[in-house]
């Protein structure tokens, strides 16, 4: 896992109120950062995409880096989407002007979108919060 996936990981799973919101999976708070959502787990769960965009963000005396991230928080159409819109703001109020920790990397400033409805899935609603970290590399 890279240090921008693990920091951004470790923010939404330390958060007791989201935790509540999500199902688990094996035992864990059904959190998943890979590219492929495993088939055995159940809604409502939340995905945490690659960097969708990246930008140096050098100054005259440090390197560093302007990341942009999507997190999908996604819940059974037959649910309520208050449940989904729920997570989704809860998602947005711990990513925005929020401090991450990073491996090798301080965060500079954070700043998330409010949620957007995804395009329709058939029994599915989602809700994005697309995030930019900026960090200075140590």
């Amino acid at each position: 896992m890279s240090a921008f996936t693990a920091g951004i990981f470790n923010k939404l799973n330390t958060d007791t109120t989201l935790i509540g919101l999500l199902n688990t999976y094996n035992t864990n708070p059904a959190i998943f950062t890979g590219d492929k959502v495993p088939n055995n787990a159940d809604l409502p769960y939340i995905t945490i995409s690659g960097n969708i965009t990246g930008d140096a963000a050098d100054t005259k005396t440090t390197e560093g880096r302007d990341v942009v991230r999507d997190i999908g928080c996604w819940d059974a159409e037959s649910s309520s989407v208050l449940t989904v819109e729920t997570i989704a703001e809860r998602v947005h109020d711990l990513c925005h002007r929020a401090t991450f920790t990073f491996t090798g990397h301080t965060n500079w400033s954070s700043e998330a979108s409010p949620p957007i409805s995804t395009p329709p899935e058939e029994g599915v609603f989602g809700r994005i919060i697309t995030i930019r970290i900026r960090t200075e590399e140590n």
